[in-house]
């Protein structure tokens, strides 16, 4: 994405992190599977972070359905 920003981890320590998220941005969260990224993205939005998204299913979904040479564990 244009203009993106990776922020590893930022989801894994809320919310002492969110200070460093702005909340008129998108956001969007992702993790192997997506659970923990719904968990991230439940907290964000109910610290106003209404454009905070989970990649539904995470990583392992987008590898299968929408590249499948990326490489997976």
């Amino acid at each position: 994405m244009p203009d993106s920003e990776l922020r590893p981890n930022s989801l894994g320590r809320p919310p002492k992190r969110m200070h460093e998220h702005d909340r008129t941005d998108e956001i969007y969260a992702y993790c192997k599977n997506g659970q923990r990224s719904a968990q991230g993205v439940k907290m964000l939005q109910d610290a106003g972070f209404k454009k905070s998204r989970n990649i539904h299913n995470g990583i392992w979904a987008w590898a299968s359905k929408i590249d499948p040479t990326m490489p997976v564990h």
